[in-house]
């Protein structure tokens, strides 16, 4: 398995938040635990946890398990909207 393209990308997204506590784990790691092979396979992963704890914040529930199956454009879409309403 050739998991070098997801580490990069796992590797520039630590690397914009260099004084974050947060760093996401290597690419082996979720492909162990998550089975994700690709860059867009781990955009998507990530956008699904973004989007559950902003409605969350939002609307204090988490939301049903509808969005899994959204793809990652609609899920950025509803992550823009969900953004505004916090800010109101």
């Amino acid at each position: 398995m050739n998991l070098s393209g997801m580490q990069q990308y796992i590797d520039e997204i630590n690397a914009r938040y260099p004084d974050s506590c947060f760093k996401l784990a290597d690419a082996e790691h979720f492909y162990q635990c998550y089975g994700i092979e690709t860059k867009e396979q781990l955009e998507l992963h990530l956008n699904q946890g973004t989007y559950s704890d902003l409605y969350k914040e939002v609307y204090g529930v988490r939301p049903r398990n509808g969005f899994m199956m959204w793809s990652n454009e609609k899920l950025s879409e509803q992550i823009d909207c969900l953004c505004h309403m916090e800010a109101m």
